[in-house]
């Protein structure tokens, strides 16, 4: 794959480039609640923009399935982007069409245009050809910065490439790639793994993967009392995947001297309960439910990552940590994570609800080595799938 640095400096001056960003962003009443996608697709941005190409940005948003739905306009995110660089982005209102051939052709050089929600036409998920064809007619370069949907077999980051001579990798997706795949491959040693989070079916065939490449892995989340149930031990009415108990219990028999689970649990009746919540150890009984890792797992988990000094990768929350009585497992785990850099160990967090997490512990994303801007891309890379977005590169 041949990534955007390779060019010389006249090769972007006066070209038409379509940048696939993924600034699908967390958006409430019309505000941004998160920019970190954003922040993180402007190196590229501004390389381009220095070189002399006339940016035209694409991203999804939420879920529209192909319906015009103003709640997921690009609106706010060109608004936001444009604070970010400090120069004007122009936003136009639809995605194929006329208004955008004709503000491509005005462009000037150095100028940037974002288009509308590539999710408000039906022929974005549909990978569809003639929408593909229509999309790749504006530009006469294709770079692809959207790591979080390469895992997508979606028109903008599949079909529509193959219409291009010139596929290239931004600077982000770059990256991504570079430090999952020493994780995957050849990961400074020990690797330690923490996976949290809901649903053990999302994440079977990376566990699988990283359980091959990892010398300790440390579960907890919602999908940890799947694996306890799954080896006998009573978890009250905690959410699990019956569907998954019988490959957990395989999987941590198999697994067993590397894999280690919560030994005790913060619970309550429901998640709104605040007046029955403890800390119990080992078994719940019925009518309670485990929200969180409890003091001594978590005090154990903190001292295997402190004698860590290779390669920490951490995937999933480790309690409902939105509710401030089931946030100190996830808190405590972001806050010793985050002093592990500075003693030479790598850190790589894996997108999504984790970067949430990280948020919402107040940690600085500089004390992290790499905060992937995929999670579940991310999942299925460390898995050993391939991924569409990154096949049709090459």
């Amino acid at each position: 794959m041949k990534t955007v640095n390779e060019f010389n400096k006249e090769f972007y001056n006066g070209k038409r480039i379509f940048l696939r960003v993924d600034f699908n962003v967390p958006i409430s009443n019309g505000k941004i609640v998160e920019d970190y996608r954003i922040k993180m697709a402007t190196k590229t941005i501004k390389y381009l923009i220095k070189r002399g190409g006339k940016l035209i940005i694409a991203s999804h948003l939420g879920r529209p399935e192909g319906k015009i739905d103003r709640s997921l306009s690009m609106k706010p995110i060109a608004v936001r982007l444009s604070e970010i660089l400090g120069i004007k982005i122009k936003f136009v209102s639809e995605v194929i069409g006329k208004k955008v051939t004709r503000e491509v052709e005005n462009m000037r050089n150095g100028e940037i245009i974002l288009i509308e929600n590539l999710r408000f036409e039906t022929g974005e998920l549909q990978n569809d050809v003639t929408f593909a064809r229509q999309l790749s007619s504006i530009a006469d370069i294709y770079i692809n910065d959207a790591f979080g949907t390469c895992h997508r077999k979606h028109a903008s980051v599949h079909n529509m490439v193959k219409n291009f001579s010139h596929r290239i990798c931004g600077m982000l997706l770059t990256k991504e790639i570079e430090y999952l795949e020493k994780i995957r491959n050849f990961p400074k040693r020990p690797l330690l793994v923490i996976i949290g989070g809901a649903k053990i079916s999302d994440k079977i065939y990376t566990l699988e993967q990283l359980t091959k490449n990892a010398d300790k892995i440390l579960l907890g989340g919602a999908l940890a009392y799947t694996f306890l149930s799954g080896i006998g031990k009573e978890i009250g009415d905690s959410l699990i995947e019956k569907d998954g108990e019988k490959w957990a219990s395989e999987f941590i028999k198999k697994n067993s001297k590397k894999i280690l689970l919560p030994e005790d649990h913060i619970i309550s009746k429901n998640q709104f309960d605040t007046k029955n919540v403890k800390n119990i150890k080992n078994n719940i009984p019925k009518g309670f439910k485990g929200f969180d890792i409890g003091t001594n797992t978590l005090r154990k988990y903190q001292t295997i990552i402190k004698k860590c000094d290779g390669t920490i990768f951490w995937n999933g929350p480790l309690g409902m940590f939105e509710e401030e009585q089931y946030s100190k497992g996830t808190i405590g785990i972001a806050q010793t994570l985050s002093k592990m850099k500075d003693k030479g160990t790598t850190t790589v967090i894996g997108g999504g609800d984790t970067i949430r997490a990280i948020n919402y512990a107040l940690i600085d994303h500089k004390l992290i080595t790499h905060i992937s801007t995929g999670g579940g891309a991310a999942m299925d890379f460390l898995s050993g799938k391939e991924l569409p977005g990154l096949t049709v590169l090459n």
